[in-house]
């Protein structure tokens, strides 16, 4: 089911807040790691007091711009 246009925006918006108030940020791709992985991974970062969400790379690039930082490669 696709996102509406006002979700995506919204999305945006709120990616654009969390790269504003952010030290790092990380960007990786998850395809190989397994379900048990991924939540170890989870924990890890969790117990950082950091976050790691799974994003649309066309939001993604969006959300750096409107942030004002470096387009992602490809």
């Amino acid at each position: 089911m696709p996102i509406s246009r006002a979700k995506k925006e919204a999305l945006v918006k709120e990616y654009v807040e969390q790269l504003n108030e952010c030290e790092a940020i990380i960007i990786t791709d998850y395809r190989g790691l397994t379900v048990p992985a991924i939540q170890e991974l989870r924990a890890e970062i969790r117990k950082a007091d950091g976050s790691f969400a799974v994003v649309k790379n066309t939001l993604a690039r969006r959300a750096l711009e409107e942030a004002g930082l470096p387009a992602l490669g490809e």
